[in-house]
């Protein structure tokens, strides 16, 4: 119904937000920056190809903010807060970022501007399915001290800030991760893949996407760990309910995700609860041991 969007990416870039006055008179500052934003050793991996060289998700923001917050969304804007963290002065007007999309569904691209002015028409990175790519951004900070990003497809996405201008003088500062989307343990990463799935399956049908409800994920999170001691089983709870088990315990999170949400699908009963036309809201909950994953999907309108 509302799956994104454009055939063709834009050219990526690495200055917004500035008039090409601006951009010319920041041009050799601008090579400054980069070339102490590489000495400054970035806390950011990138991997120009493969699935498996992926960013190191140990590391989380400095203040635990805009941390595990799950995917980017197709199609959104997401304003993150730069002004006043890691270093970075109320007054600062313009930022030096290191930007990550990382674990991206599809190909897809992003945009870094402030959140005070016109979206550009040019991204600043361009991103592909389960591949780490990285960018440089210099981008102006709105009057709140915000930068937004506009994501064209579902991705994971870093934030590292190493330095601000005020006026025209650049002061470097120590990297700090400002955003880190990725979810703090492999059940959540897979509880986060397993609703970008479902809402895939209900999208392609023109079916309205569903939403998380924190009680009902909680819910299912706790009946996938019982099912976890107590053997497969449904939970007799209030809601409309997916149980799924896999012994492929040495799948990734996200294969996991996908192995449960085949599983559904092939199965008629299942797949008739996952696409009922009248759900708006829903609980994911996933489990990981030692025999495996365990799914619990619970519904309600």
């Amino acid at each position: 119904m509302d799956q994104c969007c454009h055939s063709t990416a834009p050219a990526a870039q690495g200055i917004t937000g500035f008039s090409v006055r601006a951009i010319m008179h920041r041009l050799v500052r601008y090579a400054t920056v980069i070339a102490l934003m590489a000495a400054a050793s970035l806390a950011v991996e990138v991997a120009s190809t493969g699935a498996n060289n992926q960013v190191d998700a140990a590391s989380r923001t400095f203040d635990g903010e805009f941390s595990g917050t799950g995917f980017l969304r197709a199609g959104t804007t997401t304003t993150v807060k730069i002004a006043g963290r890691g270093g970075i002065p109320n007054n600062a007007d313009t930022v030096a970022l290191s930007i990550v999309a990382t674990q991206a569904t599809n190909p897809g691209w992003a945009v870094v501007w402030a959140c005070d002015t016109t979206q550009p028409t040019a991204s600043n990175i361009n991103y592909q399915s389960s591949t780490d790519i990285a960018n440089t951004v210099l981008t102006k900070l709105d009057t709140n001290g915000n930068v937004c990003i506009y994501t064209s497809q579902p991705t994971h996405f870093i934030i590292d800030v190493s330095g601000y201008f005020t006026g025209t003088d650049f002061q470097p500062r120590t990297p700090a991760r400002l955003l880190d989307t990725r979810p703090e343990s492999p059940e959540a990463e897979a509880e986060d893949y397993s609703l970008f799935y479902l809402n895939q399956l209900r999208a392609s049908l023109g079916l309205a996407k569903v939403s998380i409800d924190p009680n009902m994920a909680a819910f299912a999170r706790q009946w996938s760990i019982t099912m976890s001691q107590s053997g497969f089983g449904h939970s007799g709870g209030p809601w409309a309910e997916n149980v799924a088990w896999t012994s492929q315990g040495e799948l990734t999170p996200q294969q996991a995700a996908l192995q449960l949400h085949t599983q559904w699908v092939n199965s008629p009963p299942h797949y008739a609860t996952m696409t009922e036309p009248t759900w708006r809201f829903m609980g994911a909950g996933m489990f990981h041991n030692s025999s495996g994953w365990w799914g619990t999907h619970v519904f309600n309108s």
